[in-house]
C-alpha cells in the first residue's frame, strides 16, 4: 500500500508539473516566465535566459538562467502563452526563441547529455595500429610499430566502425608495448588506430610553420563535435608583460593563428603578444613567480555562451581546428592549448 501511494504522488507530482500555464514574454531586453497560477515569476536579461529542450520530449522545455536552472523540471509548449494569451505551438515558440532571445537550438540541445571531449591541439608524429584487443580500465596497449614512441608522448586511438577515440599520455615504452597515464574507457579491437605526437607547442615555425590540431589524421571517427572554449597555459623562465609573447621580448614576428578547416580554410585570430591574447579572449593572466609559482601565462577563449561570443566551432567528419605556429618559441618551457566541447548527438 505504501509502494502505491509513493506511485501515485510521484504520478500527480509529474501531473501538476506539466499542467500549471506560464506566460512567457519580453518586454525591452528583459525576459520575463510567469506562472499564471502561483504567480512565479522568473526574469532576466534575454541574454541570460536559455530554454533547453529535452532529449526525450520534442514539446518539453527546461528554464535556464545565468547557466542554473530556474524550475528543476520542465514546461509543455502546450502550457505557454505569449504576451497576448495565445498559447504556443512548437513552431511559434521556436521562432520566440530565435527572435526573442537570441539561442541557437542546436547548441542549447546538446550540452545536457551528450559526450564530453576535453583534448589538447597535438602535432601527430608516428601513426600505427593496435596489435592487442584492450579492456577497459587497461592501461597497457600493444602496437604494431613503436618507432619514435617515447615517454611523454600525446596518443589517439581511433575505431570507425565503433565512432570512439582515446586520449592519454605514455608514461612507459618498453618495445612495443606502451603503458598509458589514463585507463581506457572502451574495448578498442586489434587494428584500431593510433597517432601519436606531441602537444607542447615551444616549437619553432618561424622557417617552416608548425601545425598542430584536433583529428590530425584521416583515419579520425565520424563523429562531429562542437568546441566551446580552449584554454591556453604558458610556463616561462623570465618574467611577462603584455608587450611579450610569453617571456619572448618584443613579441612574435609572425603571430599563432587559430583556425577552422573544413574543405575551406577559415582564420579565427592572430596573436603576436600576450597583450593580444588578452585582447581577444579577456580571461587571461600573466602568472609572475612569486613563492613557489610558476611565471608564464593562463587564458581561456570562449565561443559558447550568450555572454561570449554566441557561438560553438562545430567540427564534422573531415574537419579540424588548427594552432599554427609561425615563430622560433623553443625558449618557452611550456605552451598548450587544451580544447572542450561535447559530442554533437541528433
Amino acid at each position: 500500500m505504501r509502494n502505491i501511494k509513493i506511485t501515485l504522488l510521484l504520478l500527480l507530482l509529474t501531473f501538476t508539473t506539466y499542467s500549471q500555464d506560464w506566460k512567457i514574454y519580453k518586454s525591452g531586453n528583459y525576459t520575463y516566465i510567469e506562472n499564471l497560477v502561483d504567480g512565479q515569476l522568473i526574469e532576466g536579461g534575454s541574454s541570460t535566459i536559455e530554454f533547453r529542450k529535452l532529449l526525450s520530449s520534442d514539446t518539453a522545455y527546461r528554464i535556464f538562467k545565468d547557466g542554473v536552472d530556474q524550475l528543476n523540471f520542465a514546461i509543455d509548449v502546450t502550457d505557454m502563452q505569449d504576451v497576448n494569451g495565445i498559447t504556443f505551438t512548437i513552431s511559434t515558440f521556436e521562432d520566440f526563441k530565435e527572435v526573442k532571445t537570441g539561442l541557437s537550438q542546436d547548441i542549447n540541445i546538446q550540452d545536457q547529455h551528450s559526450p564530453v571531449i576535453v583534448a589538447y591541439f597535438s602535432l601527430v608524429e608516428e601513426e600505427t595500429l593496435l596489435t592487442n584487443t584492450v579492456a577497459i580500465n587497461d592501461y597497457d596497449i600493444v602496437v604494431d610499430d613503436p618507432t619514435g614512441l617515447v615517454i611523454g608522448e600525446y596518443l589517439s586511438i581511433f575505431n570507425v566502425a565503433a565512432n570512439r577515440f582515446y586520449v592519454g599520455s605514455a608514461v612507459n615504452v618498453v618495445g612495443s608495448t606502451i603503458t598509458m597515464d589514463t585507463p581506457m574507457d572502451f574495448a578498442f579491437p586489434s587494428g584500431s588506430f593510433v597517432t601519436s605526437g606531441q602537444r607542447n607547442m615551444n616549437v619553432n615555425g618561424s622557417v617552416t610553420p608548425v601545425i598542430f590540431g584536433v583529428r590530425n589524421t584521416d583515419e579520425a571517427i565520424g563523429a562531429t563535435f562542437d568546441i566551446t572554449r580552449i584554454i591556453f597555459k604558458c610556463y616561462t623562465t623570465g618574467t611577462n608583460d603584455l608587450s611579450k609573447f610569453g617571456d619572448i621580448a618584443g613579441g612574435l614576428t609572425n603571430g599563432i593563428v587559430l583556425r577552422k578547416v573544413d574543405g575551406e580554410f577559415r582564420n579565427i585570430f592572430n596573436a603576436k603578444t600576450n597583450g593580444d591574447l588578452k585582447n581577444i579572449m579577456f580571461d587571461f593572466d600573466i602568472e609572475p613567480a612569486q613563492g613557489s609559482a610558476q611565471d608564464g601565462f593562463t587564458g581561456r577563449l570562449t565561443f559558447a555562451g550568450q555572454n561570449k561570443i554566441g557561438v560553438t566551432v562545430r567540427l564534422m567528419p573531415g574537419e579540424d581546428l588548427q594552432m599554427i605556429i609561425q615563430d622560433d618559441l623553443t625558449t618557452l618551457i611550456l605552451f598548450n592549448v587544451l580544447l572542450e566541447g561535447h559530442e554533437v548527438i541528433d
